[in-house]
């Protein structure tokens, strides 16, 4: 990996958070929206930033269709504001498919390429609390982009063997590398959290232990909150609506909810 030294401490008001893991399918697009969902209900103003080309949070947010995406603020086709979309869930930069492209657009071995979304982000930087980041599964230039960014990682995690070695990889590949190469050495890991929680399996219980010890090597965290299988959370997506909304009374409201408060206690 390519990481060129560059530091941007003390530029940024706002708490950028990037929601990562190298694995598919463990919430990262559902924690993002839940989770500046519950930020919102505390009065926080939050902006959302959508990395992955599958724009599945750009989708639940109702935002698809903009002609200005994430990847034109990383080419510098256009500024985050005039990316930013207002919906009735909050404001987000929202995805394109192009963003499957960035590796081109922005080579890993182009200094300049890593430093794209930090630069962009700091003309928002009193307009916002937080910036929530939504990251594709593969690491790479939109990863780099994400955490050179942030102030902090929130890392949700799935009760699988795979999960605790993605885990692993993830920190000792990704987060350590930027921390010491691509001037961010604050970013602070603010723990795990595990998704689509069944407490009836044996398997989920195991694995819990497994990943705090995961947690532990990185000095940080598993939240104690775990983020229960929820059907309304899938009905809000479908429906465009923050969860909050949608289903208020839910599982996943109280679950992201506590979470938050966990999250808000964390010193970043």
């Amino acid at each position: 990996m390519y990481i060129y030294t560059h530091t941007h401490k003390g530029e940024t008001m706002s708490k950028i958070i990037t929601v990562i893991n190298q694995k598919g399918g463990v919430g990262k697009s559902t924690t993002v929206a839940a989770l500046g969902g519950a930020m919102k209900q505390k009065g926080k103003k939050v902006l959302f930033v959508d990395l992955d080309p599958q724009g599945n949070l750009t989708y639940a947010m109702g935002a698809e269709g903009s002609h200005i995406t994430s990847i034109e603020v990383l080419t510098g086709t256009n500024t985050a504001e005039e990316a930013v979309v207002h919906t009735e869930q909050g404001d987000i930069i929202p995805a394109a498919a192009s963003l499957g492209c960035a590796s081109s657009l922005l080579p890993l071995e182009k200094p300049s390429s890593h430093h794209r979304l930090a630069n962009a982000l700091k003309t928002l930087k009193d307009n916002y609390d937080f910036v929530l980041i939504d990251t594709p599964p593969a690491t790479g230039v939109l990863h780099l982009n994400a955490l050179i960014a942030s102030t902090a990682v929130l890392i949700p995690v799935e009760a699988s063997a795979f999960s605790v070695q993605g885990v692993a990889s993830l920190y000792v590949d990704t987060i350590e590398e930027v921390r010491q190469y691509g001037g961010n050495p604050d970013l602070k890991v603010l723990g795990l959290v595990l998704t689509r929680y069944s407490g009836k399996a044996n398997v989920s219980k195991a694995m819990k232990k497994q990943l705090e010890e995961a947690a532990g090597m990185m000095h940080s965290r598993l939240f104690n909150t775990v983020i229960r299988e929820c059907a309304a959370v899938k009905d809000a997506q479908a429906a465009q609506q923050s969860i909050y909304t949608r289903s208020p009374r839910s599982n996943a409201v109280k679950d992201y909810t506590a979470l938050l408060d966990e999250v808000l206690k964390v010193k970043f």
